[in-house]
């Protein structure tokens, strides 16, 4: 097998036929044993023949599979993560939910890491010190959950205060956003794709240097990261979950020039945006990084259907097969891009095509509220947009499917 060729033309490796192989066999044994017979059939050599094809096939099988798999996307889970390390990104083990809190108290009272606050059902603690300013209120503090799971967090609701605090002081906390929920363990399709992005880390602008830089912050989420232009000259980094210090070193380390950064921007319906500026001290500069975090809008999706069909369909069948699987689509939108009414229709006809044929179908009508509000998809299109600085969340309960009221 020393023999096998090592560099290959654009197809990249074949493996060879057994034909090809078994001649490969016979011209090494004459070679060694000049006049030998190797095809007399029935004979010992010949079976050793056979059997020794077989096994180069197996190998050479072998040798294809393991140079095709020097990619990251044809690597076997093994060979991935060794790829991952490479290039330093460790694959996704899931982020527990996070959220912003803000502390009032006495001046100069410390928060320290470990403290904790509750919503009376989950715990946060602090990721990072911080004391109360002379203000009696600090900046949002991120906080994260003491335990894995997946749930909303609206706003105002950790105000409880876990950790002992001294009878003298008065110390309160509450969070003015909602939370961000925690995330899944990555799957090995969306791992593949991140190593991919890590190796063309420097290779084609900042754009991709900003995303494989901040997806190896811990608890920060791929599709609330974006780097949008502003206005000529500014630009608006744009990053859902993870320490806010850490966020903001990885955009240091990612955008050459963070001059061109900022974060005064607004949204479409005039929903405040929250700002964040932190200082990044790399001796003996400090350096002030603007990012945006985006806010949460939540999501009801609204869907009447009917079908032709003569025999039964039952509406709570429907409504079970569809209302996870359209909530995981809203959930997974990109910040600040817009839901198209088109896939959820597909979706729907994806997910209840055991229960009624699609041709069956006769209505599928959708709409969309976002916070509290109908909104209708923009005109002359079937895209419902949200605001530019925010992202959609919501859950299987939300999703209400109803058969239209004149069907039996």
């Amino acid at each position: 097998m020393s023999d096998l060729p090592v560099i290959y033309d654009i197809t990249g490796p074949v493996a060879k036929t057994a034909e090809e192989l078994r001649q490969q066999v016979i011209e090494t044994a004459t070679r060694l044993s000049p006049g030998i017979t190797t095809d007399l059939p029935g004979s010992l050599i010949e079976d050793m023949v056979s059997t020794s094809v077989g096994a180069l096939l197996v190998c050479d099988q072998a040798r294809v599979d393991l140079i095709n798999s020097c990619s990251p996307y044809g690597s076997n889970v093994h060979l991935l993560t060794h790829l991952g390390g490479i290039y330093g990104v460790p694959q996704g083990e899931g982020t527990n939910t996070s959220v912003y809190v803000v502390f009032s108290g006495p001046p100069g009272f410390a928060i320290p890491k470990g403290f904790t606050v509750g919503d009376g059902t989950y715990l946060y603690t602090v990721r990072r010190d911080t004391v109360i300013p002379d203000s009696g209120q600090t900046e949002p503090v991120y906080c994260l959950a003491t335990t894995t799971g997946i749930w909303a967090v609206p706003a105002g609701t950790v105000n409880q205060v876990k950790t002992s605090v001294p009878e003298s002081y008065q110390v309160t906390c509450t969070n003015l956003t909602a939370g961000l929920p925690g995330t899944d363990e990555q799957s090995p399709a969306s791992y593949r794709a991140q190593v991919m992005q890590a190796g063309m880390f420097g290779v084609q602008g900042t754009p991709d240097c900003y995303r494989s830089a901040l997806k190896k912050v811990n608890g920060v989420q791929e599709n609330l990261i974006s780097f949008r232009q502003a206005t000529l000259g500014k630009w608006v980094a744009v990053v859902g979950g993870g320490d806010p210090y850490e966020v903001a070193y990885a955009i240091y380390k990612a955008v050459p020039d963070i001059s061109i950064l900022t974060n005064d921007v607004s949204n479409p319906s005039g929903a405040e945006v929250e700002k964040k500026t932190i200082p990044v001290t790399v001796y003996p500069d400090v350096y002030q990084v603007p990012f945006v975090v985006p806010s949460s809008q939540n999501v009801v999706v609204l869907i009447t259907w009917n079908s032709a069909s003569t025999t039964y369909i039952d509406p709570a069948g429907v409504a079970k097969a569809v209302q996870q699987n359209i909530a995981d689509y809203v959930n997974a939108i990109a910040v600040g891009q817009p839901i198209n009414i088109f896939q959820i229709q597909d979706i729907f006809l994806k997910s209840v095509e055991g229960l009624v044929a699609a041709s069956l179908l006769s209505m599928i009508q959708v709409q969309i509220g976002i916070n509290g509000a109908i909104k209708p998809p923009a005109p002359e299109s079937s895209l419902v947009y949200g605001d530019t600085y925010a992202y959609f969340s919501t859950s299987a309960a939300q999703i209400q499917v109803k058969q239209y009221a004149s069907s039996n």
